[in-house]
């Protein structure tokens, strides 16, 4: 939420923005960003969730998302509003805020999980590269946002923040 502060505090300085691309760190695209078809006055979202998920809560991706720069406002209040603030669960307050008119799919093929990888059999338009650590473990899950955790990951230990924050192989965490 705090990248979507920084574009509202940006727009009061009165330089013209047109869209906002918004996607995580470690997203990878299979081709350019220029083939995919955005509509540039809507809410793109990159693709719901897994079939399940979709229609028991409406999950959608939180990896890749375009919309309009008015559009900045709802975004951030649905992502305040969603339950686990990942951005999986903000199709129905946009929905009740913009209107589904104003939300589509960028891949609108059949529902997955947002842990789509680089050699996964049923590719869409962006994977996950997560080459550093793996953070898809659940290790720690629902304990707080500075639980540490170790994983095994190709024979090496890492040890990591649940939040995402990277520790270094047999460092210290400098924020606690």
């Amino acid at each position: 939420m705090a990248v979507l502060n920084l574009v509202l505090d940006f727009q009061s300085t009165g330089v013209p923005l047109d869209a906002v691309i918004l996607t995580r760190f470690d997203t990878q695209f299979r081709s350019s960003l220029a083939h995919l078809v955005i509509d540039w006055g809507q809410v793109n979202i990159a693709f719901r969730d897994g079939e399940v998920y979709w229609r028991k809560e409406q999950k959608v991706s939180d990896l890749f998302h375009v919309f309009p720069v008015a559009h900045t406002r709802a975004l951030r209040d649905a992502f305040a509003a969603s339950r686990t603030g990942t951005g999986h669960t903000i199709y129905r307050h946009l929905a009740r805020s913009l209107g589904e008119q104003s939300l589509r799919f960028i891949d609108d093929g059949k529902g997955r999980g947002s842990n789509v990888a680089f050699g996964d059999p049923d590719p869409t338009f962006l994977f996950i590269d997560r080459s550093c650590e793996d953070f898809s473990g659940h290790c720690g899950q629902g304990q707080g946002d500075n639980t540490r955790c170790q994983q095994s990951v190709g024979g090496r230990r890492f040890r990591h923040r649940t939040d995402g924050a990277k520790l270094v192989r047999g460092s210290r965490d400098p924020r606690t």
